[in-house]
């Protein structure tokens, strides 16, 4: 009624977060969705590229990688634009579940293990739930690969610079 577009915005992406933790994908994307509609109109990169990382999640979760990945594109982009090391973390990981998803258990160990190391160098280690959401998947590549494998493509991503990691995914 006010015409605060923005603060729409961010109730829509709060319920989108709150039904996301309920379990409520389909939901989460629909909230998202609108969200990422509005910050879209008001030109908000940051909150665009966050409400990117988390309809890609979704979207990968949901089976539609082509949406996932055009999300993920858009996302990292941007966080590399902004400099949001932690933003680019998270694109990383959510790319990595992608990759794992698909089959290619190799790209999804050396995407986690840049994150992993982009996180260390920033002081911000995954807090609980995220590391429930990847932990078992990286435990699912690294049976895939062999621990030789998963050991090498590990290392090989720990040793990407971010900028490298955007280009590699």
């Amino acid at each position: 009624a006010l015409g605060d577009r923005a603060g729409v915005a961010m109730v829509l992406s709060n319920l989108g977060k709150v039904a996301e933790e309920g379990d409520a994908p389909a939901e989460a994307a629909e909230f998202y969705g609108e969200s990422l509609a509005l910050y879209r109109e008001l030109g908000e990169k940051k909150s665009i590229a966050l409400l990117g990382c988390r309809l890609g999640g979704i979207s990968s979760i949901r089976g539609d990688h082509a949406r996932a990945e055009a999300l993920y594109d858009e996302s990292l982009r941007l966080h590399g634009e902004l400099g949001d090391r932690l933003g680019i973390c998270q694109d990383l990981e959510g790319v990595a579940a992608m990759r794992a998803a698909r089959g290619r258990p190799d790209s999804a160990a050396r995407l986690w293990a840049a994150a992993e190391a982009l996180r260390e160098r920033i002081g911000a280690p995954p807090k609980r739930p995220e590391r429930a959401r990847y932990e078992p998947l990286v435990a699912k590549a690294r049976e895939a690969l062999g621990e030789e494998d998963f050991a090498k493509a590990w290392a090989e991503g720990r040793n990407l610079t971010p900028e490298r990691a955007l280009d590699a995914w």
